[in-house]
């Protein structure tokens, strides 16, 4: 069963400027890692209990 990965709009800033710095570096970088990045999101949804859980404290 697939859990539902809930990405922060931080995160979300982050992966957008990781994205423009390697496609500086090298055209077609930055899809490579949006690439690779959607991968590791699907198994993070796969198989959650593979990975850490971080709880906020925020109200």
């Amino acid at each position: 069963m697939a859990y539902r990965l809930i990405i922060l709009r931080a995160a979300a800033d982050d992966t957008t400027e990781a994205y423009n710095y390697y496609e500086v570096i090298q055209p077609g970088l930055g899809d490579r890692f949006l690439a690779e990045l959607l991968v590791r999101f699907n198994e993070i949804s796969r198989h959650p209990q593979y990975y850490g859980l971080l709880m906020s404290n925020k109200s």
